[in-house]
């Protein structure tokens, strides 16, 4: 996981992700944390890669847009689109960035 900077990740916490297949494909699952008291806009993104750590083709998708609110947790979660995904990596930025 990628955090855009050190002020954002003070101000969430990652917990436990959680990765599961549906239909052949993998679900990654990022449940995060707002640890501030005020709401929070973020864009996230992730990216697949394969076996090898290589980026699987296709597989990054667009920002998306989210409002945690203060001291809340919400769950990011996305689908790979390529079955040959087997790794990801989620990167975080405050939506304003």
């Amino acid at each position: 996981m990628v955090i855009g900077n050190t002020h954002l990740a003070q101000r969430l916490s990652i917990e436990k992700a959680q990765v599961s297949n549906v239909n052949g494909l993998l679900k990654a699952a990022v449940p995060v944390k707002s640890n501030i008291d005020s709401d929070l806009a973020l864009q996230y993104r992730f990216y697949w890669y394969n076996a090898q750590g290589l980026e699987v083709s296709g597989s990054d998708s667009p920002w998306r847009h989210v409002i945690i609110h203060g001291q809340d947790t919400m769950t990011l979660q996305a689908v790979a689109r390529q079955p040959e995904a087997t790794q990801y990596r989620i990167y975080i930025r405050k939506a304003n960035d």
